[in-house]
């Protein structure tokens, strides 16, 4: 019998490397991952889990305190009674954590981070902290989908940039005015623009800010060619955009008369259409621009945010924030996960789950009267 024709041979070039096209971004080879991200042990996990040393600031006495108030708490019941059948993607959600990101999914969205889950629904009933890691499962699993994307792979200060990504999600859906600082590890132009464009609000009244919705099309508007930014047809267009920045910046007006103002030049301009331009755009701009789309409130939305300290009201992180960054990070086509075995070993099996779950939720409590404790020792509220 004839072998294989050749159309379906898969040819090689002379090093042996496949001629098949490959994804649009090229991605680690297996052992690189493998070295990169090895596989987390039960060692690796308990000292994720642990308390800090003691000291000073946070004494053995202290840690048997909280350790008897978590141990009392109905959330810690309610974790201990979780069924089997509801532990399979929140196990998921650790064990990816754990191997790409090496924190728990916990330390991710944190109220050290001014991020808290929104989740709707509890596995049990009883769940009175919102910040229990007892998450629903579809929060676990769109929060599992924004975890495995491969951008991840090739970004070093990948939490910070995770952390940034879910703040503007919030920040979008509930139209925040509160002062934002973009994170920027990686030195992108177009998040300097934006730090820039937020910076220069920062002394106006928050009802007198522009949305981060608004602030990215200002700053795609600045990063845009000059003759394709400003076309010799677009004076009216520029005017107008002018009066609108001039408006926002006046704080001798009444808000609600200054939204009247703004009400009426946005009736009659809109910005110019810059969606078919070939201008180069970074993947924080393409991400920015992206979830500002998917995420943005609706005309009839009365969730927009003004004042509350980062403390009293963190971003609440919900699964249409979770599922519009997962949208927008799908659209940069960088190709599927490794194909390698994606999670760790631990946690594995149910009662693992719930013991890491338990834990985490100590150490949430833990960090809270860490929290308390500086403060109180500081004489006033935590910058």
């Amino acid at each position: 019998m004839s072998g294989p024709s050749e159309s379906r041979k898969r040819k090689r070039l002379p090093d042996g490397r496949s001629t098949v096209a490959q994804s649009p971004v090229a991605q680690p080879p297996a052992h690189t991952l493998l070295r990169d991200f090895p596989f987390v042990t039960e060692e690796v996990l308990q000292a994720l889990l642990a308390p800090p040393p003691f000291d000073e600031t946070w004494t053995a006495e202290d840690e048997q305190a909280v350790d008897a108030e978590w141990k009392a708490s109905p959330d810690r019941a309610g974790i201990l009674a979780m069924e089997r059948n509801l532990l399979c993607d929140p196990g998921r959600m650790i064990r990816t954590s754990v191997r790409w990101f090496r924190c728990l999914p916990t330390d991710i969205i944190n109220v050290k981070h001014n991020l808290s889950c929104d989740s709707s629904k509890r596995h049990k009933e009883g769940f009175k902290d919102s910040d229990s890691p007892a998450w629903s499962v579809g929060f676990c699993k769109r929060f599992t989908a924004v975890l495995v994307n491969p951008l991840w792979n090739r970004e070093q200060e990948r939490v910070t940039l995770v952390v940034m990504l879910l703040q503007l999600a919030v920040i979008v859906r509930t139209d925040d005015r509160r002062t934002w600082k973009p994170a920027n590890p990686t030195g992108d132009r177009f998040l300097r623009v934006l730090d820039d464009c937020i910076s220069k609000q920062t002394n106006l009244p928050p009802a007198s800010r522009k949305s981060m919705v608004e602030l990215i099309d200002s700053v795609e508007r600045r990063l845009l060619p000059a003759a394709v930014a400003n076309p010799p047809s677009s004076a009216s267009d520029r005017f107008l955009d002018e009066l609108a920045d001039l408006i926002n910046e006046q704080v001798d007006i009444a808000p609600q008369k200054k939204n009247r103002m703004l009400e009426l030049v946005q009736s009659v301009w809109r910005p110019p259409p810059i969606a078919n331009t070939n201008t180069p755009q970074s993947t924080w701009h393409r991400l920015f621009t992206a979830i500002a789309r998917l995420n943005s409130p609706s005309p009839t939305s009365n969730t927009r945010v003004l004042e509350g300290s980062f403390e009293d009201r963190p971003y609440m992180v919900g699964r249409k924030d979770l599922e519009s960054i997962a949208q927008a990070l799908a659209s940069l086509n960088m190709g599927k996960p490794p194909t390698l075995k994606l999670y760790s070993e631990v946690p594995r099996v149910g009662p693992k789950v719930i013991d890491t779950l338990d834990k985490a939720g100590l150490k949430i409590r833990r960090e809270t009267k860490m929290r308390e404790k500086k403060r109180l020792a500081g004489g006033g509220a935590l910058a």
